[in-house]
């Protein structure tokens, strides 16, 4: 599990660990994880629980996982920001930090962007749904999509020129933030698309969107 190292160098006690070579160390816990578990120490603590019988004096957290990453582009393509979801179920953003090619947490400092700009930003219509994962369902489907960063309630003025000239058709989600983001998305680009539409999708289930 530790590369480059061997038993030798590692020394470990009831408690505690340290690996000479690689200059880490920590818990038997976290040694548990590092070597069976690929790191996750809730893995570390139920196996060894279970081992010697004994039961922890807290439930941990289960540990988040990368479902998907976003990305958001200029026109050109160029990466601005980033949407990571996260499981169990959070949403992450970055900024791209141009000629480094690292990613920061937030978004302080940049002018977000609207989601899939080079696939529609040169055609006559596109639809504005809710979600990143909405706008690459319409896409597979030969639709032109996009969303803004974190959803309902988040829509900045600066996305409304992107519309200018367009024909807009906004899919709410089923359900009171959905609707009310829709209207406020149309009311922003009243006077500056050629034409906007708000429609509500038939049999939704109850917070449905356009992907059900």
């Amino acid at each position: 599990w530790s590369p480059g190292s061997d038993s030798g160098a590692l020394h470990a006690e009831r408690d505690q660990w340290f690996d000479h070579v690689e200059k880490v160390g920590g818990s038997i816990i976290d040694l548990a994880a590092k070597a069976q578990f690929g790191g996750d120490i809730m893995a570390a603590q139920d196996h060894l629980g279970r081992l010697y019988n004994i039961k922890p004096h807290c439930t941990a957290k289960p540990r988040a996982r990368v479902v998907k990453e976003y990305v958001y582009t200029d026109a050109a393509g160029a990466p601005v920001h980033k949407t990571v979801r996260m499981d169990p179920k959070d949403f992450i953003q970055y900024r791209y930090l141009p000629g480094t090619d690292e990613w920061k947490p937030g978004l302080a400092d940049i002018t977000p962007v609207l989601y899939r700009l080079p696939d529609w930003a040169t055609r006559p219509w596109v639809c504005v749904v809710e979600g990143e994962k909405d706008a690459d369902t319409l896409t597979e489907w030969g639709i032109p999509a996009t969303s803004n960063a974190m959803g309902a309630g988040n829509w900045r003025e600066s996305y409304n020129a992107a519309f200018a000239g367009k024909s807009v058709v906004i899919f709410p989600d089923n359900d009171d933030p959905g609707r009310m983001h829709a209207e406020l998305v149309a009311w922003n680009i009243r006077d500056i698309a050629k034409a906007v539409k708000v429609v509500c999708l038939p049999d939704l289930p109850p917070k449905g969107d356009v992907t059900d």
